[in-house]
């Protein structure tokens, strides 16, 4: 599990989802009041955690892809909801809201995406070693 390159990238993503989800994305959102607050903490939540299942899940490579895509989706749904939401609240979107911590879901997207090309990989080179045998 240590050995692959994809343990260590779908780690940062977690990482970075945990981050966003510790720390607030946008200004001045007060998260236990808000629904787009609670929505957000929820998807950050349950995408650092399919983030950790799917680097449990490293002898079955098709169920991790599966779970890097989801958390991929679930990545792309947060940043809707920081734009939605402070649109919502603000009437207007600007970067002066977004604090340091929005660029976390970014870098947990490149992850992410990282781990998804090392899985391929992987499989790639376990089907090539199949072949030869």
């Amino acid at each position: 599990m240590i050995q692959r390159i994809q343990t260590l990238w779908l780690l940062l993503c977690a990482a970075m989802m945990a981050l966003t989800f510790v720390f607030d994305p946008v200004e001045d959102l007060n998260l236990n009041s808000l629904l787009w607050g609670k929505l957000s903490w929820l998807i950050c939540f349950h995408s650092t955690l399919f983030s950790l299942i799917a680097l449990i899940r490293f002898k079955q490579r098709a169920k991790q892809l599966k779970w890097c895509y989801i958390v991929l989706g679930l990545i792309v749904v947060e940043y809707a909801i920081m734009f939605f939401g402070s649109k919502t609240i603000y009437h207007t979107f600007s970067l002066s809201l977004l604090t340091i911590t929005a660029i976390c879901p970014l870098a947990a997207f490149v992850f992410d995406f990282m781990a998804i090309r090392a899985i391929k990989a992987d499989e790639a080179l376990v089907r090539s070693a199949d072949r030869l045998r």
